[in-house]
């Protein structure tokens, strides 16, 4: 594998983060191998991950969200303005793996 090969398939794998060994042996341009791609993504430290789990929402916070809400509907735009969200975070509601 040529070091252009090694650019094309770098960029390859970088646009296409969930793309399978053989959907990225396809686009290339040059006949490649699946093997000979596997070999090369593990070089350049892509392989694939599993992605992190994210918190489940506990029954009780699904209370306080509702608690939340129920306190603030009278709300309008311009008092939102003014909130700073700093616990925004993801969340995990089924079992799902993402492959990352």
């Amino acid at each position: 594998m040529t070091e252009q090969d090694r650019q094309e398939l770098y960029h390859i794998i970088t646009r296409g983060r969930r793309s399978t060994v053989a959907q990225v042996t396809d686009l290339m341009t040059h006949q490649v191998s699946t093997c000979t791609i596997q070999r090369e993504i593990h070089k350049l430290g892509k392989g694939s991950r599993i992605a992190p789990k994210k918190p489940y929402l506990r029954p009780q916070d699904f209370q306080r969200c509702l608690a939340f809400a129920q306190t603030h509907r009278h709300w309008m735009i311009n008092d939102w303005a003014w909130v700073v969200w700093t616990d925004e975070l993801a969340f995990e509601l089924g079992k799902k793996v993402d492959w990352v």
